[in-house]
């Protein structure tokens, strides 16, 4: 429902850079992944499975400003992170953020982090979590946030 509305919204007003203070949210299980499993809206990776990109994507075409990106997840085993965050721009080759997700023992955390992205690195945005074989994870969404000192007055 919010992809579909955000596609309505982006159809009729141009660029997600366009909007005061968007926000676009995807469940992980509707974003590509290399390893685990859909459960629900959410994908889940467990030992016993290959490591790997959990979620990546969704390419959301950015212009420069700040941002905030989050993710929501559940992780459980005995290392202090089994899992990865990062931002990644494909069409330039720039990786903004890389980040483990530390180990929630099992209770949901949302962890958000700020980002710029610049005149020399605009453009799709890639959102990835990689798992690294132990314990378990669940992602539950990505979020790409824009931030209000790039809107026009």
């Amino acid at each position: 429902m919010v992809t579909t509305l955000s596609a309505i919204i982006l159809g009729l007003f141009g660029k997600f850079g366009d909007l005061p203070y968007p926000m676009q949210r995807w469940a992980a299980s509707t974003l590509p992944s290399r390893t685990g499993v859909v459960d629900g809206l959410s994908r889940k990776a467990y030992e016993g499975m290959e490591p790997g990109l959990i979620t990546y994507g969704p390419y959301w075409e950015v212009p420069p400003g700040t941002y905030e990106v989050a993710v929501r997840y559940v992780s459980s085993g005995t290392a202090a992170s089994n899992t990865a965050l990062d931002v990644y721009m494909p069409d330039r080759g720039d990786l903004l953020l890389q980040s483990p997700l530390p180990n929630s023992n099992g209770i949901a955390e949302e962890l958000t982090y700020s980002i710029r992205v610049t005149e020399s690195n605009w453009g799709k945005m890639e959102i990835r979590t990689a798992y690294n074989g132990e314990g378990a994870i669940t992602i539950d969404w990505v979020q790409i946030r824009r931030l209000g000192d790039n809107v026009a007055e």
